[in-house]
């Protein structure tokens, strides 16, 4: 998957391409610069799913601040996501890339990163 930009306090959403639901299994952040950190590790069931988008917002990722400039990856655990027939997804990761610090409010932090997964 490509690296995307993603503000510090955006949360992050994930587009499949079918509708979706949460499954059991754990959904970790991670961030790697050499060494790899969890920043946050949710069951799936505290995401927020619309349709075939799945979002990870601040206070699922228990209100962990992303650090300017750093490489991070979303990693769903297999069967963490199911499709609507309760097949499971296999096991995924995402990253993302936070943006050089631009602003200089919460408020005004660049909008929510959106990666595509395709299977």
């Amino acid at each position: 998957h490509d690296t995307k930009l993603a503000g510090v306090y955006s949360p992050v959403e994930v587009y499949f391409n079918e509708p979706v639901a949460t499954g059991p299994g754990m959904v970790t952040l991670y961030s790697y610069a050499g060494q790899e950190t969890v920043v946050a590790a949710v069951p799936a069931s505290h995401l927020l799913v619309a349709g075939s988008k799945v979002v990870m917002t601040s206070v699922a990722r228990k209100q962990a601040v992303l650090v300017e400039g750093t490489a991070y990856y979303l990693r769903f655990d297999a069967g963490s996501i199911i499709d609507m027939q309760g097949n499971p997804i296999p096991a995924i990761d995402t990253r993302l890339l936070t943006a050089p610090r631009t602003w200089t409010h919460p408020a005004a932090n660049p909008p929510a990163l959106a990666v595509t997964v395709v299977d």
